[in-house]
C-alpha cells in the first residue's frame, strides 16, 4: 500500500467544521495541507475572500489555482484515454508525493444512498493511495452536505474509473470546465519569500477597499423552491452562516499559535454578535421560505445594511489582528530578567514571593512558587521594571492569579522614574491574562500601578510581566 500522510483533522482543529465548506473546497483544501498545515487554513480563508468581496471566474478550474498559487501550489492537468493511462497517472502522482484530483457526479455514486441515480451533482474527490497488489485506490471521500469530515474509502480501480467515466460523460454534456480532467497537485516552493498565513490575511483581508459582499446581493432575489430543498438549504446555512464561523475559528487558532490572548482583540469579542445576527436572519429567510411568504423589503434592507456594518467591523478587527502579529514579528520580550523594585513582598510560611519572580519566564500560574505577592497592609501596590535603556515597548502581556487576578491597574513609563506617563488605564478585570498596547514612546522605567489588587482581598499577585518590544 502506498500512502500519502495526512494530517488527521483532529491535528487541524477542524473536527465539527466540515459543513462550512463545499465537496470541493474540503478536499482541495485538504490535498493543499499535505505540504504544509497551514495551507488548508489558507486555501479556506482566501477561497472565502474571494466568494464574499473578490472576483471569482466562471471557472472552477482557475479559480482554484489562483488560490493555490498563493501557496506555490499548481494543478497539473491529465487528459487520458483508457483505464491504464488513468490509473499510471494517479500513481506516479502519488509515488512523487502529490494527490491526486477528480470530479464525479453523485448520480452515479452507488455508496451515497441520497443522491445515488437521483440527482446529477458534481462531488470533488481526492485520491491518496493505492495498493498495487489488490488494485484498490484510496479515496478521501465525504457525505455532500452532512460531511464533518473527510473519511478514507478504499474502492476497486475499476469502480472508480467506472464512476469517474459516466461523470465525465454528464460532465462533459453539461459543458462543465473540469470535464474527462485529471489533476495532480504540484508543489514548487519558492524558497527566496517563504509563507506566512498572516501575510495572506494582510493581502486578501486588509486591502485598502473591499467590495460590497457579493452574496448580500442574491437576498433580493432567492429561488423559494431552491431554499426549501435539502441541497439549497444546506447551501443557504453555509454560505451565510457556518462558513463565517469557520473564519473566525481559524484566526481564533492563528492567535493560539502565537500565543496571543484572544479576549482581547475586538476580533473575538465581536465574533458572537457577527454569527448571532446572521444566524437569526437565516431564521427568518427560511422560515418566509418554508411558509410561502416573502420577507418585506424593509427586512431584507435591515438585514442586508447590518450585515455590511458587521462585515466592515470584522475586517477592521481582521487588520487590528494582522497589525499586531506584524508589529510582534522578530520583537523581545525586554522584561525577561530584568531588574524589579516593589512596593511590598510578602512572606508565607518561610516562602518569600519575590518580584523577580515576575520576570524569569516561568509562567506557570497554578503553583505558588512562581507568583509575586504584596502585603494586604498598603492602599496601593506598584511593580517597577528597569528595562536598563529606553524601549519602545509594543505589547504587555500580564499573567495574573487564576482567581486573584489584578482588578483596576495602570501601566506606566517613565525615563527618570520620577515623572510617569499613563499608557494602559485597565479596570474591572477579570482575566487571567491580559494583554495592552503600548504607545510607541520610549522609556526605560516602567510600572504597574495597581489600585484594586483583587476581588477578594487586598493582595497584589502577579506570576509574569512581558514587555515586548
Amino acid at each position: 500500500m502506498k500512502q500519502l500522510q495526512l494530517a488527521s483533522f483532529k491535528q487541524l482543529r477542524i473536527d465539527n467544521s466540515g459543513t462550512a465548506m463545499d465537496c470541493f473546497e474540503m478536499p482541495l483544501a485538504y490535498a493543499a495541507s499535505v505540504y504544509n498545515h497551514d495551507f488548508f487554513y489558507a486555501y479556506i480563508l482566501i477561497s472565502h475572500y474571494i466568494k464574499n468581496w473578490g472576483k471569482p471566474t466562471s471557472s472552477l478550474i482557475e479559480n482554484t489555482n489562483n488560490i493555490l498559487k498563493e501557496m506555490d501550489i499548481s494543478l497539473k492537468l491529465e487528459i487520458t484515454e483508457d483505464k491504464k493511462s488513468f490509473c499510471s497517472f494517479v500513481k506516479n502522482s502519488i509515488n512523487d508525493g502529490n494527490p491526486v484530483f477528480l470530479a464525479f457526479d453523485y448520480y452515479y455514486m452507488f455508496y451515497d444512498t441520497d443522491h445515488y441515480l437521483i440527482n446529477h451533482i458534481p462531488h470533488g474527490v481526492l485520491i491518496t493511495g493505492y495498493d498495487e497488489q489488490r488494485k484498490i485506490l484510496l479515496l478521501q471521500e465525504s457525505a455532500h452536505m452532512k460531511f464533518t469530515a473527510l473519511y478514507p474509502l478504499a474502492l476497486t480501480e475499476d469502480i472508480v474509473y467506472d464512476i469517474w467515466t459516466q461523470s465525465c460523460k454528464y460532465s462533459r454534456e453539461s459543458m462543465l470546465d473540469y470535464n474527462n480532467l485529471l489533476f495532480s497537485f504540484c508543489y514548487s516552493p519558492d524558497k527566496t519569500k517563504g509563507f506566512s498565513i498572516f501575510n495572506i490575511l494582510s493581502k486578501y483581508y486588509c486591502a485598502s477597499e473591499h467590495k460590497p459582499d457579493q452574496f448580500v446581493s442574491i437576498l433580493d432575489h432567492l429561488d423559494r423552491e431552491y431554499l426549501t430543498s435539502s441541497v439549497g438549504g444546506s447551501w443557504f446555512r453555509r454560505e451565510f452562516c457556518t462558513r463565517h464561523r469557520l473564519i473566525f475559528d481559524f484566526i481564533d487558532l492563528l492567535l493560539e499559535k502565537e500565543n496571543l490572548v484572544r479576549h482581547e482583540f475586538t476580533f473575538y469579542k465581536l465574533k458572537n454578535e457577527f454569527i448571532e445576527f446572521r444566524e437569526i436572519s437565516a431564521g427568518k429567510i427560511m422560515r418566509a421560505a418554508f411558509t410561502g411568504k416573502e420577507l418585506d423589503k424593509t427586512t431584507i434592507s435591515q438585514i442586508k445594511f447590518r450585515i455590511e456594518e458587521l462585515n466592515k467591523y470584522m475586517l477592521e478587527a481582521i487588520f487590528e489582528v494582522v497589525n499586531i502579529i506584524f508589529e510582534l514579528n522578530g520583537k523581545y520580550n525586554f522584561a525577561l530578567n530584568c531588574k524589579t523594585i516593589a512596593s511590598s513582598e510578602s512572606n508565607f510560611k518561610g516562602m518569600n514571593f519575590s518580584s523577580q519572580r515576575t520576570v524569569d519566564g516561568f509562567g506557570d500560574n497554578n503553583t505558588l512558587e512562581g507568583m509575586w505577592a504584596s502585603n494586604t497592609e498598603d492602599p496601593v501596590h506598584w511593580l517597577i521594571f528597569d528595562l536598563e535603556k529606553s524601549i519602545n515597548i509594543k505589547m504587555f502581556r500580564l499573567m495574573h492569579s487564576a482567581s486573584h487576578y489584578l482588578v483596576d491597574f495602570q501601566i506606566q513609563g517613565s525615563t527618570d522614574m520620577k515623572e510617569w506617563k499613563n499608557i494602559v488605564d485597565a479596570h474591572n478585570n477579570e482575566q487571567a491574562v491580559t494583554q495592552h498596547r503600548g504607545n510607541d514612546q520610549l522609556y526605560r522605567y516602567y510600572r504597574l500601578y495597581i489600585t484594586k489588587p483583587s476581588p477578594v482581598d487586598n493582595a497584589a499577585r502577579l506570576y509574569q510581566f512581558e514587555a515586548w518590544g
